[in-house]
């Protein structure tokens, strides 16, 4: 299964080899919208570990607005992914930290 064997390379440390397999598991099926999100879970903690914050930013927020498992942790882990951005960054994504963190 594509996700064990991403979760694999991560492990390794393999990270580049890790986010080619994560987005390829999204991409080779579109029946399970959860598995998606398992993935996009991945990726958002690859990139906040690799302090891309925009990227982590970006799944971040799919994780908002596609998934109901849990909203106040999403939303929680997307302000402090955006308190991490510069000012400007955090102007271009339209969201309001403060509001966000209430």
């Amino acid at each position: 299964m594509l996700f064990y064997h991403a979760r694999i390379e991560l492990l390794k440390g393999n990270v580049e080899k890790a986010q080619e397999v994560f987005r390829k598991c999204i991409t080779v099926q579109e029946e399970w919208k959860q598995f998606h999100h398992l993935c996009y879970w991945e990726l958002m903690w690859i990139y906040v570990f690799q302090q891309n914050w925009m990227k982590a930013y970006y799944y971040s927020d799919l994780l908002c607005k596609e998934s109901k498992w849990s909203k106040a942790t999403y939303v929680f882990l997307k302000a402090a992914i955006l308190s991490m951005l510069p000012e400007e960054d955090v102007v271009e994504t339209q969201e309001n930290v403060v509001t966000l963190f209430r």
